[in-house]
């Protein structure tokens, strides 16, 4: 028998990186919940079409935008999914993290777009952060991570699955 694995990355785009307090409100909305002239057809729709189908889908969700606008957004996305009985799991976009309102790592100026570009302790502790992020917004313990293709360092994972990060029995998986 073959296994599929439905997943979706989760994540928020202010559409630039200027104005981001006046514009994420709406990018949340319509990524969220994907309004359109026919109906919404965001998170809670996939949830539904899924359930429907007796399906379970993987949710890589984004966290570090909650370093900016709070824990209330990802907490939203971590509730919808837990509530559709979903699995929620850890996806990052490095190019938040020189807009958290407190610093996730010293000496940072502008965008680093892949996690590569930082060092592996660097990456260990972003990956340790948004695992956190999901954990206190009701996601539990992460045990996957989805890289964006080549963004992370092969020793990164290798370092995971020896510890570095406590989630759960087998540690944690990189899917890219």
């Amino acid at each position: 028998m073959l296994d599929v694995f439905f997943t979706v990355d989760v994540e928020i785009w202010c559409d630039g990186w200027q104005r981001l307090d006046e514009r994420f409100p709406h990018a949340f909305r319509q990524y969220v919940y994907g309004p359109t002239s026919k109906g919404n057809y965001g998170l809670p729709y996939q949830i539904e079409v899924l359930n429907a189908h007796g399906l379970t889908a993987t949710f890589f969700v984004e966290p570090l935008f909650a370093t900016r606008f709070g824990n209330e957004p990802l907490a939203e996305i971590v509730g919808l999914l837990k509530e559709g009985a979903q699995e929620s799991q850890l996806h990052l976009h490095t190019e938040w993290v020189d807009e958290a309102r407190e610093p996730l790592l010293p000496n940072i100026r502008g965008k680093m777009q892949h996690l590569r570009q930082f060092s592996l302790d660097e990456q260990m502790s972003l990956i340790t952060v948004g695992a956190q992020l999901i954990k206190n917004a009701g996601g539990g313990n992460m045990s996957a991570f989805r890289a964006v293709r080549a963004g992370v360092k092969p020793a990164s994972m290798s370092r995971h699955k020896t510890g570095a990060i406590e989630a759960g029995a087998g540690g944690l998986e990189a899917l890219v």
